[in-house]
């Protein structure tokens, strides 16, 4: 049995989940707790080429880093990790006594040479250099073996089995271990980190621990398993398995305090753990991010979404596309039709004034939407089923999924679906092509959208809107201390981006809001 230790990156892949903006009291606690833990290595976060600021586990200096440790505890050593790039290594200085012991050094295929030569300045300047290759699953048999022998050039302190995916199986994690031990400087530690993608990364420290070999051995983990999305392996269940079956070395109490304290704040806000985007991610070998992309559009039912990640490239599914995944998003929609018939309906058929779209937001619900209703008598278009508890002239789908949710409510009623929806043929229901009616393929696959550029090719000059809330902005005080102000922008620049669509809209058409929204500038203060 190989002699192990925990690493404990909380503060540093934890920081995913609220943008490292643990609070300097936070991360000084955590720190102080895994000490008390007697936890291994604790990783204090990154070092980026950036301002600092002392509430997060974001560092500008090595000096910054070291500061953050309150007492410094015998036997213990202290790292923080550098994604290549991030950062010239030049910038950092020579270790001082009282300084943190190591840097991790990230990189993905394609920075070995770059990787080895940072590595060897940030050794020469006294650190001890773990060598991180991103996704090293995604490595061949031979990949590995090079990687080994060139790393052996430079005899780093540890080098890693990172699973970036999270599918590392018992099989597959003997077969790269056997690689490397084989071919790797006996006296360099390994490492795994793991992901808990598919739930493995406690099964697979397990594995790795009874692995029959002399070689030093490290295992990542994080307090409570804290990690983007499927999050990591927990420290706590790594820590009592050792304490349990080799030798008992760490002390629980203390991680559990850092969770008390620190951690379930920011679960109550950010949650963590098995999910289903990294699930499917890990299925089909492929950056998380594609499926969240896909499954954030909530448009697509489970069997499509799957579609597109298969026909994601294997050279390209390591490392995420935006611009890759938008396309094949956009292709997958592209069931081009001959729709003038449908057009030519539809014309004759939607009145080009007083027409009223409603959308599912919760103004819909408010008494002024009936009393409209009543006053105006407007042709009322439902977009995606909204609305279901009233009368309507038509619906427009432009999703497969409550398309499908819908199905047999609106049989006798007009039904307007785009393209990409598989709906058998019907006097009631009209097609038309899917991509003419983005504003923007993929970034504003909006139905609400969708359908009022639909109206102004109908050249309909009049429309109402209910139900059009905007995305939320609400930031309170809660929420600054997390991650939200990333979700917070997001939301901005989408209500920022439908207005101005709206803007472009109304020149040819006269819009008007009869619910609160967070759009502006169309006629949104306007009294109908």
């Amino acid at each position: 049995m190989m002699n192990v230790e925990i690493l404990d990156c909380t503060l540093r892949d934890g920081g995913y989940v609220n943008r490292w903006n643990f609070g300097y009291k936070n991360i000084r606690e955590t720190i102080t707790n895994l000490q008390s833990a007697n936890i291994d290595i604790i990783e204090c976060g990154f070092i980026e080429d950036k301002t600092y600021d002392v509430d997060t586990s974001v560092f500008d200096t090595v000096e910054n880093v070291s500061k953050i440790v309150h007492k410094r505890k015998p036997g213990t050593k202290y790292v923080a990790m550098i994604a290549l790039g991030d950062i010239d290594v030049e910038k950092i200085g020579v270790r001082k006594d009282g300084q943190i012991n190591g840097i991790r050094l990230s990189f993905h295929k394609g920075e070995l040479d770059e990787e080895i030569e940072s590595a060897k300045s940030l050794m020469k300047k006294g650190y001890e250099v773990f060598i991180q290759p991103i996704g090293t699953t995604m490595y061949s048999d031979k990949e590995l073996v090079d990687l080994a022998e060139s790393i052996n050039e430079i005899s780093p302190y540890a080098f890693y089995i990172v699973d970036t995916l999270g599918l590392l199986y018992p099989k597959d994690l003997h077969r790269i271990f056997s690689i490397i031990d084989n071919n790797l400087d006996e006296k360099t530690k390994v490492g795994l980190h793991s992901h808990n993608n598919l739930q493995l990364a406690f099964s697979s420290a397990q594995e790795f621990i009874n692995i029959k070999s002399t070689r030093e051995i490290i295992i990542d983990s994080s307090v409570r398993g804290m990690g983007r999305g499927a999050g990591n392996l927990p420290t706590e269940l790594i820590c009592q398995y050792i304490n349990e079956n080799i030798s008992y070395k760490y002390d629980i109490a203390p991680l559990l305090t850092i969770m008390d304290t620190c951690l379930n704040k920011i679960y109550e806000k950010e949650q963590w753990g098995y999910s289903y985007p990294y699930y499917l991610s890990a299925t089909y070998g492929c950056h998380p991010n594609y499926a969240s992309y896909l499954i954030d559009k909530g448009t697509m039912r489970v069997e499509d979404i799957s579609k597109i990640l298969v026909s994601i490239p294997q050279n390209s599914r390591g490392l995420f596309d935006k611009e890759l995944i938008k396309s094949l998003y956009c292709n997958f929609h592209d069931s081009k039709i001959d729709d003038k018939d449908s057009i030519s309906l539809l014309m004759k058929t939607i009145p080009k004034n007083n027409v009223l779209l409603i959308a599912p937001g919760k103004s819909l619900g408010l008494p002024i939407v009936d009393d409209f209703i009543l006053k105006k008598c407007p042709y009322i278009i439902s977009i995606n089923g909204a609305g279901t508890n009233r009368s309507v002239d038509a619906v427009f789908f432009s999703n497969s999924r409550r398309y499908k949710e819908k199905t047999g409510v609106y049989d006798n009623i007009r039904t307007i679906t785009t393209s990409n929806i598989k709906c058998d043929s019907s006097e009631m229901n009209s097609s038309v092509n899917y991509l003419d009616y983005l504003s923007n393929c993929a970034d504003f696959d909006n139905a609400g959208l969708m359908a009022l550029n639909l109206l102004s090719k109908l050249g309909v000059k009049e429309t109402f809107l209910a139900g059009f809330d905007g995305y939320p902005v609400i930031l309170n005080d809660i929420q600054k201390s997390y991650s939200s102000y990333s979700e917070y922008n997001l939301c901005m620049q989408k209500n920022e981006a439908f207005s101005n669509i709206l803007m472009n809209l109304s020149q040819n058409m006269k819009i008007k809001f009869v619910t609160p929204t967070s759009y502006k500038g169309v006629n949104s203060d306007e009294k109908n």
